[in-house]
């Protein structure tokens, strides 16, 4: 099982993606982006956070999913850890 949720990783890679975008089109041709003026820091931050953050929440985690539905049931399911019960509870 992949300790990592597929939110976070798809997360991950937009930002690595959004980043490598940006940056090859002020590298390529710095005019093409030069209307931000000063707000080109805050334009590249902003833009990189909030598709990162689109890409996590529009991605989906199957063991997320599963949790969901069974806690809707009320029931657990198997690769939940279950809590051993002591000697010392009442109902043990």
């Amino acid at each position: 099982m992949n300790p990592i949720s597929p939110k976070v990783s798809a997360a991950v890679l937009a930002g690595i993606f959004v980043s490598a975008i940006l940056g090859n089109l002020s590298t390529v041709d710095p005019s093409m982006l030069a209307w931000f003026g000063p707000w080109s820091p805050f334009i590249y931050g902003t833009a990189v956070s909030l598709l990162s953050g689109l890409a996590g929440y529009w991605a989906r985690d199957p063991y997320r999913d599963l949790g969901i539905v069974h806690a809707a049931a009320g029931t657990a399911y198997p690769d939940t850890p279950i809590a051993p019960k002591h000697a010392a509870e009442p109902g043990a």
